[in-house]
Parts: C-alpha cells; sequence; structure tokens
C-alpha cells in the first residue's frame, strides 16, 4: 500500500504540529453564556493587564473554575510570556492552541470568551441613563425644558 508523496508530507507535518486547524474546532454558537460551565466569579483582566495578572488570572481560572491541580494551572499559566489583557481577548483559538497546547488551549480559549462575552453583556445592560452624570444632565435638560412646570389647574 503505497502512500503518496503529498499525503506522506501532510501527516508527517500534522503528527508533528499535533494541533488540529482552527477550521476543525468545536464551535460553541449555541452555546448559553449565562449557564456556561463556571464562569460566575472571576472578573476578565482589563486590556491593559500585565503579563503577571494574565498569569494570575489564568492560574484562577484552571483551579478554582475547572478543578484542576495548582502546580497543572502554575504549569500552563507560565507558557503566557509577554501578552498583556489586550492579547488574552483578542487572540485566535490557533495562538491559544500554540501558546497551551492542544487541551489547555482549546479550554482556556474558550472559558475566556465566555468571560468576554459575558462582561459585553454586562456593560450591554447598564442603560446609558443609569449614571450619576446623565441622570444630572438628564435632570438639568428637564429644568430647562420647562418639563419641572406644573400643570395648570384653569379649567
Amino acid at each position: 500500500m503505497a502512500v503518496s508523496k503529498e499525503n506522506a508530507d501532510r501527516t508527517s507535518s500534522d503528527s508533528h504540529h499535533n494541533i488540529p486547524d482552527e477550521e476543525s474546532l468545536p464551535l460553541y454558537s449555541n452555546l448559553d453564556f449565562d449557564e456556561a460551565v463556571g464562569t460566575s466569579s472571576l472578573d476578565l483582566p482589563d486590556s491593559t493587564a500585565t503579563p503577571d495578572k494574565v498569569r494570575e488570572y489564568l492560574v484562577q481560572l484552571l483551579t478554582i473554575q475547572r478543578k484542576l491541580p495548582i502546580d497543572h494551572a502554575r504549569r500552563a499559566a507560565a507558557r503566557w510570556s509577554t501578552g498583556s489583557g489586550r492579547e488574552l481577548r483578542k487572540y485566535s483559538p490557533a495562538m491559544y492552541l500554540t501558546i497551551f497546547g492542544p487541551e489547555d488551549g482549546w479550554l482556556l480559549y474558550k472559558d475566556v470568551m465566555v468571560a468576554l462575552h459575558k462582561t459585553k453583556k454586562k456593560e450591554n445592560d447598564v442603560p446609558k441613563y443609569c449614571t450619576e452624570e446623565a441622570a444630572e444632565a438628564a435632570l438639568k435638560s428637564a429644568f430647562v425644558n420647562g418639563a419641572h412646570a406644573q400643570p395648570s389647574t384653569n379649567s
């Protein structure tokens, strides 16, 4: 049974890297983010977070949410060397797989994306008029426009 040169090259390179293509990774388009596994207690580091803060977050994510041993979590988080919170939010699944490997990479990517979605959802759920400054501006506008005037009792 002969193997073509093309298949032999692909097989040797695939087994050498052992990382699946981004297109073959599972999609979570129907994932209910509110019921996702253990994403309730950890806050995603902001985009300016230092690499140390990102590593701390990753350790917490793996130990608190995923119940993995602390030594495993520290080894995995140690692979994050220079990226900030911005990279944590923006990296593709392929980048997570390159940094953390196929198991931890996909797990971390999925959990970070769920946390990012929940953060964005929380920010979007707060109406703009709920801020103190917006409320003051709305009150001033109402008084300037005469909304404070009492209705006339003349019938």
